[in-house]
């Protein structure tokens, strides 16, 4: 079994995001990025459901994580006004028949 080269630039530059010392609000610089990338990809998601303003589509992002501060401020700002979050499915169902109900 080959040991991991620890030395390559790669493995390098991630080990240094991984390690670096918490930013002020508690997360680690790799978390930083990582999230960037994935709501990069919400975003773009979110995008390709509604692409103008006459359109309609209801989004849900089923991951606590968006009540999260650093998360829902990577949202659209329109979307993240409009943000709900729930702790149970129950709770989601109810609050995605309401709205659906409105046009």
């Amino acid at each position: 079994m080959t040991n991991l080269n620890k030395v390559t630039p790669i493995i390098s530059f991630v080990l240094s995001l991984l390690f670096q010392p918490k930013l002020s609000d508690g997360r680690v610089p790799g978390q930083v990025h990582y999230e960037s990338l994935c709501m990069r990809a919400v975003n773009q998601s979110i995008g390709r459901a509604i692409r103008h303003s006459q359109d309609h589509a209801m989004i849900v992002l089923a991951d606590l994580r968006y009540e999260r501060p650093s998360v829902a401020r990577q949202l659209p700002k329109w979307i993240a006004a409009q943000l709900v979050v729930c702790k149970a499915f129950g709770q989601a169902f109810a609050a995605a028949r309401k709205v659906g109900g409105k046009k």
